[in-house]
């Protein structure tokens, strides 16, 4: 969650937002085998009925409250959820089933069912495979693991935007409006909120964990490039030398390898061409 001391001129008007946990004097009834807080993992704990994960003998209900934060101190809750894991659960299942089918070949992917026999063999096995349904639990728990944070940064980008039509709004009507608030303040605030929701998207997909991945060091992804490009080069010596074929040849796609050249600053037409003069000047040797 970004915090007010990163709006400096703007954090008084600023709608904040958080996850409230539940005090201990507020926690629900334990059950029977009750556990203490030690005993919860910290994702779990963000939700207001902590206790029923993982409990197949109670609702997989999962209550949630999200609130409004000024200056730091929790207001009134502002949206109150229940995510219905068991609907959760079934969701997962017809998804992996669909999924599941297609790659059998029972079912297009447009959705046409192929083989009738087939998918329904499928329908009737899977549920009884025990790795099957724990693939299917552990889908719903990452859900609940990483849904409260997601939909903290998505409040807090939606209020956020609202926010800054209504101060635009403002500065038309009031000149001491729009003297206190630059444009360009509240562009650079309305880059951060959406900055924490891409950095929480990309989080969940695990492609880096709070930043960029680290660059490669230039030198040894120039080397690595251009040993590729001999080598696709020594394959294909009637081809054009292009970095398609450099990045199949090192596993890559070539998005992938072209952005890893320009984050490293390593230039592929350079590479392109010192290889290709080498191979003519080898080859004109040989002759």
């Amino acid at each position: 969650m970004i915090s007010d001391s990163e709006f400096p001129d703007l954090s008084n008007l600023r709608v904040d937002s958080g996850v409230e946990m539940p005090p201990a004097s507020e926690s629900p009834v334990a059950a029977p085998n009750s556990f203490t807080d030690e005993d919860i993992p910290q994702w779990q704990l963000q939700y207001d009925n902590p206790e029923v994960f993982g409990r197949d003998d109670l609702p997989q209900h999962y209550r949630l409250q999200i609130r409004n934060y000024t200056y730091g101190v929790a207001g009134e809750p502002v949206l109150h959820l229940v995510i219905d894991g068991d609907r959760l659960l079934n969701a997962f299942d017809d998804g992996l089933l669909a999924a599941i089918a297609r790659k059998a070949g029972a079912v297009s992917p447009s959705g046409q069912i192929l083989d009738e026999g087939e998918l329904q063999a499928i329908r009737e096995e899977l549920p009884h495979d025990p790795a099957y349904n724990a693939i299917l639990k552990a889908s719903r728990d990452s859900f609940a693991r990483l849904f409260p944070n997601l939909l903290i940064k998505l409040y807090d980008l939606t209020a956020f935007v609202v926010l800054l039509d209504r101060l635009q709004t403002l500065g038309k009507s009031f000149e001491e409006y729009d003297a206190k608030f630059s444009k360009k303040e509240l562009k650079e605030s309305l880059a951060l909120h959406v900055k924490a929701l891409d950095d929480e998207v990309q989080r969940m997909l695990g492609v880096h964990g709070g930043g960029r991945p680290p660059k490669q060091n230039a030198a040894n992804l120039s080397k690595s490039v251009r040993a590729a490009a001999r080598k696709a080069l020594t394959k294909h010596p009637k081809s054009e030398l292009k970095l398609s074929a450099v990045a199949a040849t090192m596993g890559k796609t070539e998005a992938a390898l072209s952005k890893q050249l320009d984050r490293a600053g390593v230039s592929w037409r350079e590479i392109k061409k010192e290889v290709k003069s080498r191979h003519t000047y080898s080859n004109k040797v040989k002759i």
